[in-house]
């Protein structure tokens, strides 16, 4: 509840009234795409840096699986935050304004990103990190819990598929059962 006569964008919060030229409107929109350029930095060179350096990096499989989370899981905050957003799956996307992506366009790729994790093995189970120098890194369980996740929002989205509620239980159903939580 902002009162003070200073805070007039707090004020226009509280009443609901929203638009592209506040600071944090502006601010959570680039916040969405921070992470997925960088994502997408890395996803765009994974293929050569496993070639040149795949004997002595063992972990660049793991790289490009929390790189698809981390992209993965921004769309998915932007198409909740935002509705229709724009899909950036380049590396550098040029400068000019990309156009919106339809849902069914945005929650196809992030499902795809999850299921590239899961079906490819590139995140482990949580139990395989020791102690607190791997808190917050992305797992096997955190991707099938997005998934799950997208599954439930799209089932009552305009986009929404037949079976997208049997699927969130049957994924959120499986991180009970397998991932140790």
């Amino acid at each position: 509840n902002h009162t003070v006569a200073y805070d007039t964008e707090g004020q226009e919060y509280d009443n609901h009234n929203f638009n592209s030229g506040q600071f944090n409107i502006f601010r959570m929109w680039n916040y969405t795409y921070w992470p997925i350029g960088r994502a997408n930095s890395y996803l765009a060179n994974h293929d050569q840096l496993v070639e040149l350096h795949g004997d002595n990096w063992t972990n660049l499989d793991r790289f490009k699986g929390e790189c698809l989370f981390q992209r993965a899981y921004w769309t998915f905050f932007g198409i909740n935050a935002f509705g229709e957003i724009p899909l950036v799956l380049d590396e550098f996307p040029e400068g000019s304004p990309k156009p919106n992506s339809t849902y069914q366009e945005l929650y196809d790729q992030v499902i795809a990103d999850c299921n590239e994790i899961i079906n490819n093995n590139l995140l482990p189970n949580w139990q395989v990190f020791d102690g607190t120098a791997n808190e917050g890194r992305a797992t096997v369980g955190a991707a099938k819990t997005l998934l799950g996740k997208v599954y439930l929002t799209r089932a009552t989205s305009p986009v929404g598929q037949p079976g997208d509620f049997a699927q969130a239980a049957t994924t959120l159903k499986n991180v009970i059962d397998t991932e140790g939580y």
